[in-house]
């Protein structure tokens, strides 16, 4: 299966935000992306998008599938 990428405004349509908040998540390494010579648009991985869209739970919070339900 080929990776797909998407550019930086392909990407904020995907996720339905700014391109600038794409971008400086990008800068802040929230997202990873890559720039080819370091020149070239900046390109995202689709799965990287929607790894981006999952919700991370703080250490040591408990979350639904943490839980323990005595019954």
């Amino acid at each position: 299966m080929s990776e797909e990428f998407l550019t930086l405004v392909e990407a904020a349509r995907y996720l339905r935000c700014s391109r600038s908040r794409i971008y400086e998540r990008a800068v802040r390494s929230e997202i990873p992306s890559v720039q080819v010579n370091g020149r070239g648009p900046i390109l995202f991985r689709r799965e990287d998008l929607d790894a981006a869209l999952m919700p991370t739970a703080p250490k040591g919070s408990k979350t639904a599938s943490s839980r323990h339900v005595n019954a």
